[in-house]
């Protein structure tokens, strides 16, 4: 069933899980208690940081299944659980691997979108906070539309409408529960993906593949988030499954300049 590792198979019953879970925390809205709507509400932004760094990233890398029929149905309902069509995000991820965090050019923006520097002053990098919580609001949804549109106009008309019904389905069971829990939550999750994606690229070069990404070789780290700490391994090697990052380390030069931080990414932009 898995193409490359039935490992992947964590991944999909995570997605599945959050899907359900927005549409638990939306049914059940005016009966949980206080603690509980917290406890739905903190589970689903580390499911929404998760699914951008590790379910959805690793899927566009790596399809999951050997059928296309699987990949396909399985994207559809990934985008229901990301709130984003996935073929949309694919768009924006590859487009950052393209171009890899550039700096201005001259008197031109940085080509990657996600770039820390795009909207940075001075040839430097944004302020993280401005970054985290902006980044939302960034995003060029017709424009990311039209990108996965050319690669797959079915998929993502299918993802689209799909996750349009849904977002209609949560409106119907409970409107107050989707506009005073489903948008902020997902706001917090998709902001702290954010921070997660500066902490990955934090202080690093990008003209240089082997020192354009920040690593972090904590094991239970690595073991919790899929070896997302090999992110400089990633970028040199993004079509290499998850679980084979560590051995990519090998073909990295040793370098002092290299960024390698402790615990995770998050606790590297504290060690300044």
């Amino acid at each position: 069933m898995f193409k490359s590792s039935k490992f992947d198979g964590i991944l999909v019953c995570m997605g599945l899980g959050q899907a359900f879970l927005w549409w638990f925390s939306v049914s059940n809205f005016s009966i949980l208690s206080g603690i509980q709507i917290t406890a739905c509400g903190i589970a689903m932004i580390v499911l929404l940081c998760t699914n951008y760094q590790c379910i959805s990233h690793n899927f566009i890398h790596n399809k999951f299944f050997k059928w296309q029929s699987l990949n396909t149905i399985f994207s559809i309902v990934n985008s229901m659980a990301l709130g984003m069509p996935q073929s949309m995000y694919e768009a924006h991820h590859i487009n950052h691997h393209i171009h890899s965090n550039d700096r201005w050019n001259g008197f031109k923006k940085p080509r990657d979108r996600s770039s820390l520097y795009y909207y940075g002053e001075n040839g430097e990098q944004e302020p993280l906070l401005r970054y985290t919580f902006m980044s939302y609001f960034r995003l060029n949804v017709i424009k990311l539309f039209g990108e996965a549109y050319t690669r797959n106009s079915a998929l993502a008309v299918t993802e689209l409408m799909t996750l349009l019904s849904f977002c209609g389905w949560l409106i119907w069971i409970n409107y107050l529960a989707f506009f005073l829990f489903c948008i902020p939550i997902h706001f917090l999750g998709t902001s702290i993906a954010s921070m997660e994606n500066y902490a990955e690229h934090d202080r690093c070069d990008p003209s240089d593949n082997q020192r354009n990404s920040v690593s972090c070789y904590n094991r239970l780290y690595n073991f919790l988030w899929f070896n997302n700490g090999f992110h400089q391994e990633h970028h040199l090697e993004p079509d290499v499954h998850w679980t084979k990052l560590p051995k990519v380390k090998e073909q990295l030069l040793e370098s002092k300049d290299r960024i390698v931080v402790k615990g995770c990414h998050l606790l590297g932009l504290l060690e300044k």
